[in-house]
């Protein structure tokens, strides 16, 4: 027959086994509703980035010809893609993700260096008239 020290120590197994199912039951539940919403996060900023870039290369094209054509020659979408790790954490269990974090900065940088390139070329051609 099974004494009581024995009982209470097998029921105490039994509640930290059922704790640990229960705990890591909700930990994959949650951590999967957190990978919907990171995508959901990656596919908003590449939505938003697409309508930014849009915007920037209408107005480019109508008001800045030359910046447009070097922007055109030099745009690369995998120039504006950064990788990030977001970790999602629930009492003793942890999990990391990745994901594409796109940033609107690079349509700014690129326009001001192909701006930058256009007045270099110009002063670059004035310097070459007058050494000549």
């Amino acid at each position: 027959m099974i004494s009581l020290k024995n009982k209470i120590l097998l029921s105490i197994v039994i509640l930290i086994t059922i704790f640990i199912l229960i705990v890591r039951f909700v930990f994959n539940k949650n951590f999967e509703e957190f990978k919907e919403d990171i995508l959901l996060y990656e596919q908003a900023l590449l939505n938003d980035f697409e309508e930014k870039k849009n915007t920037k290369l209408n107005y480019l094209k109508s008001n800045m010809p030359q910046v447009y054509q070097k922007f055109m020659d030099k745009f690369n979408n995998g120039y504006s893609k950064v990788m990030k790790d977001s970790s999602y954490h629930f009492l003793y269990l942890e999990e990391s993700i990745q994901y594409n974090f796109i940033s609107i900065k690079y349509l700014e940088c690129l326009e001001r260096v192909c701006v930058l390139e256009i007045e270099n070329d110009k002063v670059a051609a004035k310097i070459k008239i007058k050494g000549a």
